[in-house]
């Protein structure tokens, strides 16, 4: 039974085709506005044979003989329908059929209404008629990524198909049927099956996005604000030969359908109902830079050392990492460019215990530097004093050296002595002074 299944799923998406869509949906309201009016006449008929006087095949006969355009050349059977057309007698049996048709289609429109809670009777009517005979189908717009709405209540929006959807260029769609994805279009005019709806819109177009402020916490637990958070990004473009297409002038938006899936269905639902594409992208981005600061001091965020990385330039990296990069994809989006403006300390004892623990630390620097002045400085002057005294001692020896050897030595040696010793402390009462 292999060939059956693959059998029904091709004849199914050849249904799908949408041309044979538009062409299965126009034969079929032809049809069935012939089936009903073919009942009207039908009833006509009959009852004009039950309550008249004269039979309706010889009217029929009749109509033959008059030679009315081809009407002879045509079997009887074929010519009895027109006997309501052709007989005044006949014809006003026409008008009770037609009523009811009237009555159940206002009667179906007014159900109709009543369930989809709509509040014009219009659009609604419209859309049982295209819904039946095929006759002025309902059409809504999209552009700038949104449903355009010309009327506060569109059939197509609230209920769904069948009608026509005007894509503008740069926008795309994603059509889903109640219980399956029916497919992707771009920049033309689709046909909306029975009930097909539009599951998402959204602009082809690189999206801007702008944060004002977002609050986040450190590693150390001090609250920042991170202000003038911008970022772009857009749908993933359809890969050709493993990289993404670029753009062209007969293709100027290759999206990915993947992509395009999974922005209409990868979304999370709240009690509000279903997060928008472009929340989803902002919340990502988001607490990818929340994450980055919650890993990091608040010194290394807003007053690195002068050999550490530049922290903002750390986290634009973060964002376009692995982690990011799937999350992202997961919601069919690529992030293009970040920039974070800059990042404010809500607590301002952490600037005031910044400052002083940075004055201590200058205080500290100084006294060092001061205290090694002051140390060499005194070295200088013990280097000086010792020079001088060893130059004192030097000379006294050199005086040694010119006594005369017929002088009393020892007189001599002790005037030289006495002189010597008194110049050293003459000299070292002077480097006292000092």
């Amino acid at each position: 039974m292999k060939w059956l299944s693959t059998a029904s799923h091709a004849f199914a998406a050849w249904l799908e085709d949408p041309q044979r869509v538009v062409m299965f949906e126009i034969i079929g309201g032809f049809l069935r506005m012939l089936i009903a009016l073919l009942m009207i006449d039908i009833l006509a008929v009959m009852s004009g044979w039950l309550f008249e006087p004269e039979d309706p095949l010889s009217i029929a006969f009749r109509i033959q003989d008059q030679g009315i355009f081809i009407w002879k050349y045509l079997p009887v059977e074929l010519v009895l329908p027109l006997v309501p057309i052709f007989n005044i007698h006949y014809a006003r049996y026409l008008l009770p059929s037609f009523s009811a048709v009237v009555f159940v289609i206002l009667a179906g429109t007014f159900f109709v209404r009543d369930i989809y809670n709509f509040s014009s009777f219009r659009p609604v009517l419209q859309y049982v008629l295209a819904s039946l005979f095929g006759l002025n189908h309902p059409r809504i717009g999209i552009d700038g990524g949104k449903v355009q709405l010309d009327e506060e209540e569109n059939a197509l929006n609230i209920i769904g198909g069948p009608g026509y959807v005007l894509i503008q260029p740069g926008n795309a769609v994603m059509f889903r049927h109640p219980f399956h994805p029916s497919g992707a279009s771009v920049t033309r005019s689709y046909f909306m099956a029975p009930f097909e709806k539009i599951g998402y819109a959204t602009s082809l177009d690189d999206q801007h996005c702008s944060i004002d402020h977002a609050d986040a916490v450190t590693r150390d637990g001090i609250r920042v604000l991170v202000r003038s958070i911008h970022f772009r990004f857009r749908i993933i473009p359809k890969t050709e030969n493993g990289k993404a297409a670029r753009r062209t002038i007969g293709n100027p938006y290759p999206y990915s359908e993947e992509a395009m899936f999974n922005m209409a269905h990868n979304l999370n639902v709240s009690e509000k109902g279903q997060t928008p594409w472009h929340a989803a992208v902002r919340q990502a981005v988001l607490s990818g830079i929340t994450d980055f600061i919650a890993s990091h001091s608040i010194d290394y965020l807003t007053a690195p050392r002068q050999r550490e990385k530049d922290p903002r330039a750390e986290i634009r990296r973060s964002l376009f990492s692995s982690g990011i990069t799937n999350r992202l994809r997961s919601s069919g989006a690529e992030l293009l460019w970040v920039d974070i403006g800059h990042i404010d300390i809500l607590e301002e004892q952490v600037d005031q215990s910044r400052i002083d623990l940075w004055s201590a630390e200058l205080i500290g620097n100084a006294n060092v530097i001061r205290a090694y002045g002051d140390a060499t400085r005194q070295a200088y002057h013990e280097l000086g004093r010792a020079e001088s005294q060893a130059e004192l001692i030097i000379s006294i020896t050199d005086a040694l050296d010119v006594i005369e050897a017929g002088e009393d030595k020892a007189e001599t040696l002790r005037k030289v002595l006495l002189a010597r010793t008194a110049q050293v402390l003459d000299a070292m009462r002077e480097q006292n002074k000092v």
